[in-house]
């Protein structure tokens, strides 16, 4: 009789909770981008992202020692957004890299135009990236579906305070720049959708910056444009990742069609979380990732997430994670604890 995976168990639960649906157990979600990654294959990040076996292989090293959970997938979010749209990359030979925008003046906004997709900067690597993992590991387990949010894009072109001035002063100007962003992420969307095929099943934003506006604000600067990205895709699964404190306009959030709430502010009261929108948008969450993850014991993570679990699991629509992404350095067996807390502490009866 074939047996399943731990892997293929929890994909399916992953599924099912996405959808608010309660599994058998609560599924677990590792949060892990080239920090980790490099650190973890004991590789400069300069040459993770310069190099698509290097990228390939300290994440398959990764993905073997943690079952299987993480799928592969082109780690350029931000640089492949940013570049597309004429940002200059400063590459930090173990660290992130540094965006520069684009628009310093605001006539500089003339200077941006939706890019080809298929051929602009680090787009057109992602996407030679994704086809070298696809021909390593097979396409079932390489995931292409995440990237910038229009908001965010918009700080990172403009500049993080010079946008926030637009948005109060120059309100114009920042709706100028959020239509070019929001028709840049569609149309970076669709193409990925079109490389992926069938199996492109979710789309998700990354937008950490709408924390800093109130709900007026986000309901004019940030809700329309990511509504629209979501609404552009009917039949996906939309995920939306912010680790800006976004406790105030948390009402907001089902409104631009998500559904999958994933790793946010790491010092959010899940609780309050589940209570206000728990019943409207799967949480995914919400381990502390310094405090719990990095610095603490694999015993301290096992307390903590039994206490996530039993804050948020109850109803369903819950899958285990950290409040933002796993930082490099976090000991193996934190995550191992945190893996085998799921099933530990999360059986539904």
């Amino acid at each position: 009789m074939f047996m399943k995976s731990f892997r293929q168990l929890n994909a399916e639960r992953v599924a099912q909770a996405e959808k608010l649906g309660k599994p058998d157990c609560v599924p677990v979600s590792l949060s892990m981008h080239h920090p980790f990654f490099a650190e973890f294959a004991k590789v400069k990040v300069v040459s993770y992202f310069n190099d698509p076996k290097v990228m390939t292989e300290a994440q398959l090293l990764a993905r073997r020692r943690f079952y299987e959970l993480r799928n592969l997938y082109p780690d350029y979010v931000i640089v492949a957004e940013t570049s597309a749209l004429g940002c200059k990359i400063k590459w930090q030979e173990d660290d992130s890299p540094l965006i520069f925008p684009i628009i310093e003046k605001p006539e500089d906004v003339k200077k941006l135009e939706v890019p080809d997709c298929y051929h602009s900067a680090y787009m057109a690597i992602s996407i030679a990236t994704y086809r070298y993992m696809e021909e390593k590991v097979g396409r079932e387990n390489v995931d292409f579906w995440y990237s910038l949010g229009p908001f965010d894009l918009a700080c990172l072109v403009r500049g993080q305070s010079r946008f926030f001035a637009d948005v109060k002063n120059r309100p114009e100007l920042a709706r100028e720049i959020l239509e070019i962003t929001t028709r840049t992420i569609i149309e970076w969307t669709k193409v990925r959708e079109e490389v992926v095929g069938e199996k492109f099943e979710r789309v998700g934003l990354g937008d950490d910056f709408p924390g800093f506006l109130g709900p007026k604000l986000f309901r004019e600067f940030a809700l329309p444009y990511i509504r629209r990205v979501f609404e552009t895709f009917p039949n996906r699964i939309h995920y939306w990742h912010s680790d800006g404190d976004v406790t105030k306009v948390l009402e907001l959030i089902p409104e631009m069609h998500v559904e999958v709430f994933n790793n946010f502010y790491p010092d959010a009261d899940i609780s309050e979380f589940k209570r206000r929108i728990g019943d409207k948008v799967c949480l995914v969450g919400n381990v502390h990732p310094l405090k719990i993850m990095l610095r603490g014991t694999p015993d301290e993570v096992e307390r903590e997430c039994k206490r996530q679990i039993e804050l948020a699991a109850p109803n369903g629509g819950y899958i285990l994670s950290t409040g933002g992404e796993i930082p490099r350095g976090t000991p193996e067996e934190n995550i191992i604890a945190m893996i085998r807390s799921a099933e530990k502490y999360g059986i539904y009866k």
